[in-house]
């Protein structure tokens, strides 16, 4: 499991999000990628998943089919996070 995290530097949204992102990163290191993506320095790479909000993180996960995407839509609590992390899994 790898997921990606894209950030702005003065995103307010961005900074209240960074800790809970950091514990679960921590909490789950053995079995995912946290990858942090400043978007403003990598704006190519940011527009080329046409992202509208942020922070966004898209988690990627095999299946049956191959390796599938998932953007997380949820809020940026601890349970909801929790949650679609363990979806994935």
């Amino acid at each position: 499991m790898s997921y990606k995290l894209f950030t702005l530097l003065d995103c307010p949204h961005c900074k209240e999000f960074m800790p809970e992102c950091e514990r679960t990163a921590n909490a789950r290191q053995n079995d995912a990628i946290f990858i942090r993506i400043n978007g403003d320095a990598n704006v190519n790479y940011r527009d080329s998943f046409k992202l509208r909000y942020y922070p966004s993180v898209i988690g990627y996960f095999a299946n049956s089919n191959g390796q599938r995407q998932e953007l997380y839509t949820g809020s940026r609590g601890t349970q909801e996070f929790n949650s679609f992390i363990s979806k994935l899994q």
